[in-house]
């Protein structure tokens, strides 16, 4: 039985190098299309550590749980904007209930203040949460009052947000959550995403950060 044991941890363990290596050159190879920096290496228990970026403070995703890290990144401008994306993941639990957590967030550095908020897909729990009175900011739009959940300490700030055309464009790309904050937009879905994916993701998020009213860019948050 310990022989077959190890034969089986052997054989995930070079399966798991294979994987990380793969994941690299695909990031390396994103980096080159975008002209964008590379940060990390497959081989992550020798390589430094990547800083955790002093915006993040502001978001909701980098509170949760332990053992926060970057394994990936690729920072550099994209249609006028500073931005970064990379792999993260971070844990809850401890032993066999320790569970770890993928995400390939992207976030979009303006040149102004933003309002603090989350939007994010509502799920069973909000709308349990809604019947006992713990609602969330409704829109003028009853479907996307059914499909988002929105919560900002400034109601004002989320209307002029998510005008129309804002909450048009997030209903197109149900899934995605977007949270504001000091001077960035964050945008994520659940899980680790297919880096061909990161085209189409990069633009979804340059188009909502374009859709942005021009009173917001000079209003003091």
């Amino acid at each position: 039985m310990f022989p077959i044991l190890l034969i089986l941890m052997v054989i995930a363990f070079f399966y798991a190098i294979a994987r990380a290596k793969r994941r690299a050159a695909a990031w390396q190879e994103l980096c080159r299309r975008y002209n964008f920096q590379f940060e990390g290496s497959w081989f992550s228990f020798f390589s430094t550590p990547i800083r955790i970026s002093p915006y993040w403070e502001f978001f909701q995703l980098f509170s949760r749980g332990h053992s926060h890290k970057v394994l990936y990144r690729g920072r550099g401008q994209y249609h006028g904007y500073s931005v970064e994306i990379f792999d993260y993941q971070y844990t809850t639990g401890s032993g066999k209930s320790r569970q770890t957590h993928y995400y390939t967030p992207l976030m979009i550095h303006p040149r102004y203040q933003l309002g603090k908020i989350i939007i994010r897909p509502e799920g069973f729990l909000d709308k349990l949460a809604a019947v006992l009175g713990f609602d969330d900011i409704d829109l003028d739009s009853r479907e996307f009052n059914k499909k988002f959940y929105v919560k900002s300490p400034d109601k004002k700030y989320a209307y002029d947000l998510l005008h129309p055309r804002a909450m048009e464009h997030l209903l197109k790309h149900s899934g995605v959550t977007v949270e504001t904050g000091g001077r960035s937009y964050l945008f994520y879905y659940d899980g680790r995403m297919s880096l061909h994916e990161v085209p189409v993701f990069l633009d979804i998020g340059i188009d909502f950060a374009e859709l942005l009213p021009g009173f917001l860019k000079n209003q003091k948050v």
